[in-house]
């Protein structure tokens, strides 16, 4: 039985349209000018973080 019971071209399709190569890197955080108001309007942190509190939070290796 295929996984999550739908066939491989539909879960390449998917894939392909709604979760494009560039978005699934793990190098890289974007949309936190998204994220940022809805975690505080939903009471996640009490003020938007800034630019020096961001980096200290993310920090992400150089890759080898």
């Amino acid at each position: 039985m295929p996984f999550a019971a739908i066939t491989e071209q539909k879960a390449r399709r998917i894939r392909d349209g709604f979760f494009p190569k560039p978005s699934l890197s793990p190098d890289e955080i974007t949309g936190l000018d998204l994220i940022i108001p809805d975690a505080v309007a939903l009471k996640f942190i009490s003020a938007p973080l800034g630019r020096e509190q961001l980096a200290e939070l993310i920090q992400i290796p150089p890759r080898k």
